[in-house]
């Protein structure tokens, strides 16, 4: 099967440069990389073209800087039979490429449709009773493990780092994965819904695919994620807002559970997430300006799920 990569990025061409560099030692090659390039400079293009010789790169202007429609234009321009969807400040693992292509090949009837890698410094932990509990009130039922699920009100958790090397997820994070291209066309990819930061892009598209196929998670294939976004992202509060409504139109459109149980526990999450940020702030992880701003968001975006169901004007999703 036919390798494709592609990779939203904007103003990160040193970190690409070292995505790059762990692109040359898989195991495995990519038949070719798709670059959606929203930088305000050419310092990427630049790299691409010194990289040219090196890797199978195809650079793609883009004017609007999101995730989701740059990756958008990636699925367009792509020709492989895998599309693997990458962050540009990820290091893969060298049998990265190869492992994950290895279950799409394994799979000659296609019942599987993404398959995701294991992000080692981002994973499923252990949680403690209060978490345990909270998991228990989301999901509505108890689980010795909730890891790679999506419970309650659209609430998205990562898979783990143990147990057996293969596992069956509900959802895949965009930065760590790879779709038959047959699933991403047949759901139109992320849609026209999700602009900017994109928040919950990922949910919306993996979830949507999970009706149809199989998602799988394999922890052979393993990377680590920089996880720039937070200290580039500017208006928090409109990232707040968006998490919350982007959230809920997964529930809303995708998973078809917009109940009122569902919009009380979307409001204990924020609860959940408001003491989570209240710790964080006293222990030093996070800017108090920064966690106000987000948490009058988070509330802004709760007040529009209660009053219109979450719906944008003019971005109403399509079902």
């Amino acid at each position: 099967m036919k390798l494709s990569a592609v990779i939203a990025t904007a103003n990160r061409a040193v970190h690409l440069a070292e995505a790059f560099s762990t692109f040359l030692s898989q195991s495995r090659l990519f038949d070719e990389i798709v670059i959606v390039d929203a930088s305000s400079d050419d310092a990427t293009k630049n790299l691409c073209t010194n990289w040219l010789s090196r890797l199978p790169l195809v650079y793609i202007p883009c004017q609007i800087m999101s995730a989701a429609v740059q990756r958008d234009i990636g699925i367009k321009a792509s020709n492989g039979d895998i599309v693997y969807f990458l962050d540009d400040d990820v290091l893969l693992e060298d049998h990265y490429v190869e492992e994950i292509a290895r279950l799409f090949e394994n799979d000659p009837e296609q019942a599987i449709g993404g398959v995701s890698g294991t992000i080692i410094n981002q994973t499923y932990g252990k949680p403690g009773w209060i978490t345990r509990q909270y998991l228990y009130f989301m999901a509505g039922e108890y689980s010795f493990s909730y890891a790679g699920r999506v419970i309650g009100p659209g609430i998205n958790l990562l898979p783990e780092d143990e147990g057996p090397d293969i596992k069956q997820v509900e959802w895949m994070p965009s930065g760590a994965c790879a779709y038959l291209k047959t699933a991403l066309n047949a759901v139109g990819g992320f849609g026209d819904f999700f602009k900017a930061y994109s928040m919950c892009e990922d949910v919306y598209l993996s979830t949507r695919v999970a009706q149809k196929w199989k998602l799988m998670n394999t922890r052979k294939a393993r990377l680590f994620h920089k996880d720039l976004g937070g200290k580039t992202h500017k208006n928090w509060r409109e990232i707040g807002k968006m998490s919350v409504i982007n959230r809920w139109m997964v529930v809303r459109d995708v998973l078809h559970k917009d109940t009122l149980l569902n919009k009380f526990k979307l409001g204990i999450s924020l609860l959940y997430d408001w003491s989570s940020a209240l710790r964080n702030v006293i222990r030093g992880r996070e800017h108090f300006r920064t966690a106000i701003d987000r948490l009058l968001g988070q509330t802004t975006g709760y007040i529009s799920v209660l009053r219109n169901n979450g719906l944008v004007s003019g971005r109403k999703s399509e079902t």
